[in-house]
């Protein structure tokens, strides 16, 4: 192969240096120097190649859907009941693919009381066909932890019935949470209850993924 010739030419170029009279150091030859760019442009050229056929799920272009309110018929919009969709852009022959999905219920501190935190997540779950859903919850303590998993179960419930139109499976949905997050993620599986309000089964929640 030409790059592979061009490749191998470079690195015997370095058994080949001239003296030249300017500095009275060694430096490569305008031969040399030339076949140098050659081997780094076809160097460079197959580290694209393996980077964009090796690791094709790297979410270089994702759709993002922010700010979308999983309690529509709240009087007045909150944004501690809101969600934002992560999820890779498909090519136009992978559209009708249902990806499934995981909702991340934050920690709920001051510090990362918001789903804007889950950032640094969403990366390797996109990466890995899921659909990322962050949502936000009341964080306010004096409201209990049964309000606050009603307010998880009722996002999970927006997310079973709406997820379909951002490539989701709504029957395929994986809970993930941090600190205060995983104890309500707990509280919405293990008790039956806070979907059967929504008319929903905790059959549709998947073991975290792997």
């Amino acid at each position: 192969m030409q790059w592979l010739r061009e490749t191998r030419d470079v690195f015997q170029s370095y058994d080949n240096l001239e003296l030249l009279p300017r500095m009275g150091k060694p430096v490569l030859s305008k031969k040399s120097h030339s076949g140098l760019w050659l081997g780094l442009f076809a160097l460079f050229s197959l580290s694209t190649l393996l980077w964009a056929f090796a690791l094709p799920g790297l979410p270089a272009v994702t759709d993002l859907h922010i700010n979308i309110s999983y309690h529509p018929n709240a009087v007045i919009p909150s944004p501690s009941k809101q969600l934002d969709i992560y999820s890779r852009k498909a090519p136009w022959s992978w559209q009708k693919i249902s990806r499934p999905v995981v909702l991340f219920v934050h920690d709920g501190s001051p510090s990362e009381g918001d789903k804007q935190h889950a950032y640094f997540r969403v990366r390797e779950y996109v990466r890995r066909g899921y659909v990322f859903v962050a949502i936000n919850y009341r964080t306010n303590p004096t409201l209990g932890s049964m309000i606050q998993a009603s307010d998880v179960a009722r996002a999970v419930a927006w997310v079973s019935r709406h997820i379909h139109k951002y490539r989701g499976d709504g029957q395929r949905i994986s809970l993930v949470g941090a600190g205060v997050g995983a104890k309500l993620i707990a509280m919405v599986k293990n008790d039956p209850r806070f979907l059967k309000e929504h008319h929903l089964s905790t059959t549709i929640l998947q073991s975290n993924p792997q």
